[in-house]
Parts: C-alpha cells; structure tokens; sequence
C-alpha cells in the first residue's frame, strides 16, 4: 500500500514567494504550512519564530553610471551637431592689456635668438583686436559677441559655440602678427619651462599651423594669457577638437597630439577653471605613449657627433632623426608629467625604465642643444623625488617589513641627492627648474619626519633632527627662492604653482605640528610664512589684474 502523497501549498508570503527570514539565515529550503498559515512547516516543527522574508533590496542608481549616462549624452550632443557649424565672423576682442607690466626678464630664463626686435621690450606685447575663424564648407554666419566674455559653465553651451567640424578640422586663421607675437611670448617667456616640446627655429606661424595643428592650438592658448576672453573661447574650442579627433572620431594617436598635450597640461591652471580633467588628461597621456611605441629601444644608425651631457664632444655611430629626437622628448615628458602625482593616487606615474633613462642619455648627447642636457638631468632628478615619495608612501601603508630604520633610508637617499649636485654641471645648478626640483626633492625627503605614527618615544631626538632638517629645507625654498627668484610671472607653468603650494603646505605643518620638544613658536619665526603669503597675494592680484578678471 503506497503511502498518501502530501501536496504542499504555495507559500503566501508576498508576492515573489520569497523564503521566510529564519528559514533564509539557515540557508534551507522554507515550504509554507497553508495559505492562511502563520508559520512555515519548519518553524513549526523546530518551534522557533517564523520571521516574515526578507524584502529585496531596491536598486538605485549609482553615481557612477549616473556620470557615465552624462557623458555618453555630453558625446551624443557633440556628434550631433558637429555637421552643423556656422561659420564665425570677425570676433571684436577688445581687451586693453597693462603696458606697464613687465614680462620675463630674468637672467634663469633663455631667450631665443629669432625673436623679433619689435617683441624684445619691457612692455607686453598689445594683442591684436580681432581673431578670424574659418571651417569649410560653411554657408552661415554668427558672431560670438558677449557670449565671450563669460565662459559658460554649461557644457552644451560650450558645445554649441566650440564644437568642432567634421571630417577635416576647422582652419583657424589668425593675423599673422598676432600668431607671430604669440609665438613669440611662448618662446620667450614659457619655453624654457617646457624643454620637452621644442619649436623649430624660423618657422612661420602659418607653416607651424600647416605642419603641427594640435601643437599649435595648444601654444596659441597658452601663450594667450594675457587675453582671457580669447584664451577660454580658443581653448575650449581647441579641447574639444582634440577630444572629437582622438576619442570620438577614432583618430590615431600621432607626436603632434602628445606635444599638444605636455603643453596644455604645463599651462593647465588657466583652463582647469572651465574643464579640471586633469586626471583624464593623465590617463591619457599614458596610453598615446603606448600607443606610440614611444618607449621602444633606440635602433642604430650611420656615424654622426654628439654632445656629452658634460659638454664634451666625440663621435658617435647612432644617428637619430630630428623626428626620432623630438619623440624621445616628448616620452622624457610624459614620466615628467605624471610623476608629478602623488603616490597612491588615483593614476599611477610612468615608471623610471631602462629605455627611459636611454632616451634622456640620448637626447643629451645627440640633441646638441642645452634644453637637451638640461632635460636629462631634469628627468634624473625628478626620478629621485619620485623614488622618495613612494619609498616613504610603501613604509606608511605597511607594504613590507619595515626592519631598516627610517633615518638610514633618509640617510641613503640624501646621499644620492647629494651625488647627483655633485655631478651637476656648474651653469645647470644655477638653472631654476633645476634649482626648484631639488629643493622640493629635499622637502619630500625630510616630510616624513611630521607622521607622528611612524616615530615612537624613543625616537624623539632622531625625529628633532629630521624636522629641523625639514624646517631649513622649507625656509631655504621659501625665503631664497619663492620670494626672491622665482618669477612669478603670468607666464609660470602651472607645475612651478603646484611646486610652491606643496612647499608652503609642508612649512604650515611644521608650524602647527605636536611632535615631543618641537619648538612650534621657533618654527613660526623661522618661516616666516605670512611674509610669503603677503608677496605671493600681490603677485596674484598682479595677475588678476592683468588679465582683466575680478579678485572674486
């Protein structure tokens, strides 16, 4: 006699017939007792509680494909209308420029040789009042008017005003004087701070246009900051084309991109105000590297001369073309760029390679120019700061025994500082960004002294030492170079900003840190830090000033 075979009915409890809550935390099957029922069949013969089921969570949106959503609409707008561009008419920027203010004159500062007479004055040169800008295949016409003078932080406003053409790009035809002085200033007064990317000796700015678009845009922005309705229009325009090409459009990656790219990252403080993309632009500069190949091994060539990195000259069997040269360059200014973040962010830094190091020995003994052995100890040494920031960085987050003590670390690495000064070449150490790099060098090295977790009781006098070594670091920078040799000009790289604005950062943490006998009241006197904050206020009302914009 088979035995009555017991259907049990469905569960009741709501509407997906989820598992009771006890029997979920158990992780076993729940088979309700009836419909009507308040406990399922193993609550009841367990005799616990039957706990009603659990309710599924709802699922919100998160602020991550929220941000991707806005972006992919942001490129779905741009590609929408970028078959629909007016054509610009003569655009009026009248923007009277101070004729007392003084340029770049500083004797750290080199000075190329094919400026013209006319440009070689204490007064600025005074910009032109009208720019032209022409995309082909256009039958309309709009003027920007007022819409220039206050850049929109709407992104489809900007889109709509800057957009660029497709297929070919947008032809952006300049007076010749005025891309003349502009070149001109970017010569002057900010290429010695970017010896990565260097611009050939009498070219003309239509064949500069012709040869090197992308590099040319990014020059004529930069070079622009003295006008700052032009340079916000012209550089969002210029951003967003280059942006279209390489992403949307699927264009390759090529060197006058990359150079593009160094040169807008060096001035990027005046455009991050409109676009901080400055992490994105970080990430990209690593993958044109890849892309690039740039850090292939060099090949060999046919017999030529080369200039030793101590001045010296000899023969040489490689020869590299001028091409090959300026793409060695821009790689040495790629690691320059992104070694400039902090370890532990959020993109890491290119690493210090063997092919690195054989590209800057290269470009320092085939280049034959200054700016070429100055790269290669600029490089160098930007290496050390590197390799001090993430040796103290890797000892904080605990990656490793720490068994070495952490004053033979600083002790090892002060050595290689001072081995490096010693083998630098008398007129480079008198070189400001030499000079800049190798105080904020010492300045990270001696920073560890203020992380009150690494030091206990015991090593209370050993931490003295490397504040008060900190301390003459910080004011030897603030008082000898800050106030007193650094131009702070308009034309300042945005790296000499931020080199200065760690400085002053570190220089207030010794004066408020709590460290066992440090002396925080002898610390404040040393520094001196509101004398420094007085002059750099006036250096940037200065700035303000010139650049026609409100202190607020």
């Amino acid at each position: 006699m088979e035995a009555p075979v017991v259907e049990h009915p469905k569960r009741a409890y709501g509407p997906q017939n989820n598992a009771c809550g006890t029997c979920a935390k158990a992780k076993v099957k729940c088979i309700p007792s009836d419909p009507f029922g308040d406990k399922c069949y193993r609550c009841q013969r367990l005799r616990k509680e039957c706990e009603p089921p659990n309710k599924p969570k709802k699922r919100l949106k998160t602020t991550s494909v929220a941000g991707l959503e806005k972006k992919l609409d942001d490129i779905v707008t741009i590609l929408s209308i970028s078959n629909h561009i007016p054509q610009a008419s003569i655009v009026q920027l009248q923007n009277d420029i101070s004729t007392n203010t003084k340029s770049i004159d500083a004797p750290h500062l080199q000075s190329q040789n094919d400026i013209p007479m006319e440009i070689k004055s204490i007064d600025p040169p005074h910009l032109l009042d009208h720019v032209t800008e022409q995309a082909p295949n256009d039958e309309t016409s709009m003027c920007f008017g007022d819409n220039l003078k206050t850049p929109s932080t709407s992104s489809r406003s900007n889109t709509d005003l800057y957009s660029s053409s497709s297929g070919t790009p947008p032809i952006i035809d300049l007076d010749d004087d005025y891309a003349h002085a502009l070149l001109a200033i970017f010569k002057s007064d900010m290429a010695p701070y970017c010896p990565f990317v260097l611009i050939p000796p009498n070219i003309s700015p239509r064949q500069f246009q012709a040869e090197r678009p992308f590099l040319w845009k990014a020059i004529i922005t930069a070079a622009s900051h003295r006008n700052p309705t032009f340079q916000d229009a012209f550089g969002i325009r210029s951003f967003e084309n280059f942006i279209t090409e390489l992403l949307l459009r699927g264009q390759t990656a090529s060197l006058d991109k990359l150079q593009a790219l160094l040169v807008h990252l060096g001035w990027f403080h005046y455009q991050s105000i409109i676009n901080n993309q400055t992490i994105n632009l970080i990430y990209l500069v690593k993958s044109m590297v890849t892309t690039l190949g740039l850090q292939r091994s060099l090949k060999q060539g046919t017999a030529t001369s080369k200039v030793l990195v101590d001045g010296t000259q000899q023969g040489n069997k490689d020869k590299l073309s001028s091409r090959r040269l300026e793409e060695l360059r821009a790689y040495a200014g790629c690691f320059y760029a992104t070694s400039m973040m902090p370890p532990g962010s959020s993109v890491e830094s290119m690493r210090y390679t063997v092919q690195l190091e054989e590209a800057c020995k290269t470009v320092a003994e085939a280049g034959g120019l200054q700016s070429d052995i100055l790269l290669f100890h600029l490089v160098k040494l930007q290496q050390l700061t590197r390799k001090i920031k993430h040796t103290f960085f890797n000892l904080e987050a605990g990656f490793g025994p720490c068994i070495v003590p952490r004053k033979m670390y600083m002790d090892l690495l002060q050595r290689e500082l001072g081995s490096f000064e010693y083998e630098l070449l008398e007129n480079l150490k008198s070189h400001f960004l030499i000079s800049i790099n190798y105080s904020i060098a010492e300045i990270n090295l001696y920073e560890a002294g203020l992380n009150d977790a690494d030091f206990t009781s015991a090593d209370s006098l050993e931490r003295l030492s490397i504040l008060n070594s900190c301390l003459t670091s910080v004011k030897f920078f603030l008082d000898d170079k800050v106030t007193q040799w650094i131009d702070f000009s308009i034309a300042a790289a945005y790296t000499t900003w931020v080199q200065v604005g760690y400085g002053i950062l570190v220089a207030l943490k010794l004066c408020t840190c709590k460290a066992d006998g440090w002396d925080r009241d002898y610390a404040r006197a040393a520094l001196n830090i509101q004398h420094t904050f007085n002059f750099l206020i006036e250096k940037l009302k200065k700035i303000i000033s010139i650049r026609g914009r409100s202190p607020e």
